[in-house]
This record gives structure tokens, C-alpha cells and sequence, in this order.
């Protein structure tokens, strides 16, 4: 079955909604501020323009009379003068009007967002139900239910547990090159194309490794990182970065220690200056992704060119200006509201939500939900290639720059936190001393 769940009959219709990008109202509405600003310096120009005209006529009344050029320019003059200011009037009514339509805009944008259920809804309850009666709410409910505290509550969340398991604390991450030769693969720059690859991971199912592709040989090469999803609630010892203690660095440690071991591995993968660098994950991974572009965007000497990410929370990834992304998401999983907000409106990030039905195949586990998996999102990809809309095309415009279709050279590196700290022996007590009697003050209540 179609993980994307709408029935044949309703293939050519909408199955997914698309905000942000070149296209997204907010970037046309801050286009008509900009419009409607340097109408109003114009407009301005115009004016003083007007009266500096005007003033040169009546200094030309000093002239004199009686002489017919004299009275020739002043009369040019004065139809000057007019003329600047029917047309500084004209401009000025349109500069009006280009800001009531902004405004107006705005406020329809703001009506959508709330009648608009991709958007969010108000109350965490009741969710949407999966395969089997289960409930499981919604990304709108999720962010609506955490509300600001999201990533703050994650990492608390994902530390108390790892101690519980024994872990007491996030640690650096370790990358070490996986032996055999590396292999060729065939990669076409789309965006099916290039989350095929983390579903390539997910079947490999080898936990901690993160494949590298290179493209390019000699000059400007473009690296393409892949970063795979939850591996496991919990790992041995936490080694493995992409458990539950990974989900905690990247909600509430900006994916510190996972970006440094990306860096290193570039390096290991002789990624140089300049190289184009393009992040992409699902789940854990994208999260993990988005916050590595931001890494490497503001702290590399690599030019990140895209960031692709299915089903993961980005909304509170701070990735700088000039860096295209396309955010998949489903109107019916929760993983991507955890962060609590939505992702920003911006000429560089496009967020495409599926809105088709969903369910979880017969004889398969629900586990997070049938909006979840990643074949949905395998299909959403498929989706936004075939789209014509304007913020998608333009997104994936910078990918195509970046990857093209050919050969790729495949590196695995295997991420690993390093190691627990040794904990000292514990301290026996020696005996007490039978023959030396307990002072009394000894048996006294302490107030510790």
C-alpha cells in the first residue's frame, strides 16, 4: 500500500501543504514592506524635488520682467513644479495602498493560521488515531502541549533516564573510518533520491555509522552527509549517538558533539575549503542535520549548500541566511511539533507537510505512529519533485546545483561517545574499634 494512504481516486489532488520559501507569504508580504519603503523614499525625493523647483521659480521672479526668455523658463518652471507634484501626490497614494494591502495580507495570514489545522491546534487532545484504536496526537497538538519549554524538558527528560540506564552525562563523539574499500553508488540530486539514503541506513542497521558521499573529483567537490534516526532507547554504556541521550544533545545541546565528529569526518573524508557540504535525515537524524548545517555554515570553511530533513523537529534550528532547506513533515506526526513551534517562514526554508491518511500496514508494529515511518515520507519526497510549486521547485533547484546525477563515492564512518570514565574503587570502612566505647553525642539526632 501507498504510505501516503489517499486512495487512487484522489492522486490528483492536493496531498500536501507548502509554507516558506521564495513563494511563502510572509516572504511577499516582507517584499511589499520593502516595496512600499522605497516608494516612500521616492515619493520623499519627489516632494523636496517639488520644492527646490518651486523656489527656483520664485527666485526667477527676481529677474525682471519685459523679457520673453526669462519669462519662458519661469513658465517651464512652474509647469515643473506641478508636474512633480501630481506625480509625488500619485506616488504617495500608492505607497498607501501597497502598505493597507501588507497589512490586510497579514491579517488574512494571520485568520488561516487559525482555522488552518496543519497549523496547530489548540488543546493536546484528542489525538489522532493510528492502526489498532491506538491514540497519538497530532505535530499541532505536540507543539500546543509543550508549549517554550520543549527543548529544555527534552534534555532533562533523556538525561534523567540515561541515569537511570547508568549514563550520567552527554560525551564527545569519537569517528573512526569503517575498513574496506569505498564504494560507488549512483545518486541523482532530488529529494526521493537523497532520502533514499537514510532509508539505505535503516536497512543496513548498523548502529553509530553515518555515511559520507563524495561527489566530484578534483577542484570544488560537493560531500553529502547522512545522518541515520533513533537507534535504540538506549545503548550500551550510551555509545551509540543516535539513542535516546542523542535525541536529548539535539534538542537541548544544538547537536554539539555530533556536529564535531560531521567536521572530523569531512576531514577524514578529505573534504577541503570551499567544498560544497548538503545534510540531510529523517527523524533524530534530521534534527541531528539541521543543526550541523548551522555548525558548519557559521564555525567551516565548507559552503553548505542544502539541508533535507523528513519527520524531525527543526523548528528552533537557528540556520543562518543563504542556507536552502525542505522541511517533510505530516499534519499527523507528533515528532516534529516536539520542539514546540513551527518551523520559520523564511525566502530560505520551505516546510512541505503531507496531509494525506495514514495507517499502519497489517502485521507491522505502530511504533511512533503510522504518520511516522519513513516510507511516508519516501513518498512526500516523491511529492515535492513532481510539485510545481514555486517554494519547492526553487529548494530543490539548489539541490540539483549541488548534487546533479551521477556517480558518488560512498565513505561509512562510525560515530561512538567515548568512553565512561573509570570510577574510582569504592572506599571500604575499616572495623570499628570495639574496645573504645561511643561517646555519647555520637547517638545524637544529626541535622544534616
Amino acid at each position: 500500500m501507498g504510505a501516503i494512504g489517499a486512495p487512487d481516486s484522489f492522486r490528483d489532488q492536493p496531498a500536501f501543504q507548502v509554507r516558506g520559501g521564495s513563494a511563502g507569504l510572509l516572504v511577499q508580504l516582507e517584499d511589499l514592506a520593502r516595496v512600499a519603503d522605497r516608494l516612500g523614499t521616492t515619493t520623499s525625493m519627489l516632494w523636496n524635488l517639488e520644492k527646490r523647483v518651486n523656489g527656483l521659480w520664485l527666485e526667477a521672479g527676481a529677474w525682471g520682467g519685459g523679457s520673453v526668455t526669462a519669462d519662458r523658463v519661469r513658465a517651464r518652471m512652474l509647469d515643473a513644479s506641478f508636474a512633480l507634484r501630481r506625480s509625488a501626490a500619485a506616488l504617495e497614494e500608492l505607497t498607501e495602498g501597497v502598505r493597507e494591502s501588507a497589512r490586510s495580507y497579514a491579517a488574512t495570514e494571520g485568520r488561516v493560521q487559525l482555522r488552518m489545522p496543519w497549523a496547530g491546534e489548540v488543546s493536546p487532545w484528542p489525538a489522532a488515531p493510528a492502526s489498532g484504536g491506538t491514540l497519538v496526537p497530532t505535530r499541532g497538538q505536540m507543539e500546543a502541549a509543550l508549549g517554550s519549554v520543549a527543548d529544555e524538558v527534552a534534555l532533562l527528560a533523556a538525561l534523567a533516564l540515561l541515569k537511570t540506564a547508568g549514563v550520567t552525562e552527554l560525551r564527545p563523539v569519537t569517528v573512526t573510518a569503517l575498513p574496506g574499500k569505498p564504494e560507488n553508488i549512483r545518486l541523482d540530486g532530488t529529494a526521493a533520491g537523497l532520502l533514499a539514503r537514510s532509508q539505505v541506513l535503516k536497512d543496513e542497521n548498523d548502529p553509530g555509522v553515518v555515511e559520507v558521499l563524495r561527489i566530484g573529483e578534483g577542484g570544488k567537490n560537493t560531500f553529502v552527509v547522512v545522518l541515520p534516526g533513533t537507534q535504540g532507547w538506549f545503548s550500551d554504556g550510551g555509545s551509540v549517538p543516535f539513542d535516546l541521550a542523542g535525541m536529548g544533545e539535539a534538542r537541548g545541546r544544538e547537536s554539539q558533539y555530533v556536529a564535531a565528529a560531521v567536521a572530523e569526518a569531512l576531514r577524514q573524508a578529505n573534504a577541503e575549503a570551499g567544498d560544497s557540504v548538503v545534510l540531510s535525515g529523517y527523524s533524530q537524524g534530521g534534527d541531528h542535520a539541521a543543526n550541523v548545517a548551522a555548525f558548519l555554515a557559521t564555525g567551516s570553511q565548507y559552503q553548505v549548500d542544502f539541508v533535507l530533513t523528513a519527520g524531525s523537529p527543526t523548528g528552533t534550528a537557528n540556520l543562518p541566511p543563504g542556507v536552502p532547506a525542505l522541511h517533510l513533515e505530516h499534519e499527523r506526526d507528533w515528532v516534529p511539533g516536539i520542539d514546540s513551534m513551527p518551523n520559520p517562514d523564511t525566502p530560505d526554508r520551505v516546510t512541505l507537510t503531507l496531509t494525506d491518511p495514514v495507517a499502519t500496514p497489517e502485521g507491522e508494529p505502530a511504533g511512533l505512529g503510522p504518520a511516522h515511518r519513513l516510507e511516508n515520507y519516501l513518498d512526500g519526497a516523491a511529492l515535492a519533485d513532481a510539485s510545481d510549486d514555486a517554494s519547492v521547485r526553487t529548494a530543490l533547484g539548489s539541490l540539483s546545483l549541488a548534487v546533479g546525477a551521477g556517480q558518488a563515492t560512498r565513505h561509512l564512518y562510525r560515530f561512538e561517545r567515548e568512553p565512561l570514565p573509570a570510577r574510582p574503587p569504592a572506599r571500604v570502612a575499616a572495623p570499628a574499634d570495639v574496645s573504645t566505647p561511643t561517646p555519647p553525642f555520637s547517638r545524637l539526632p544529626s541535622n544534616r
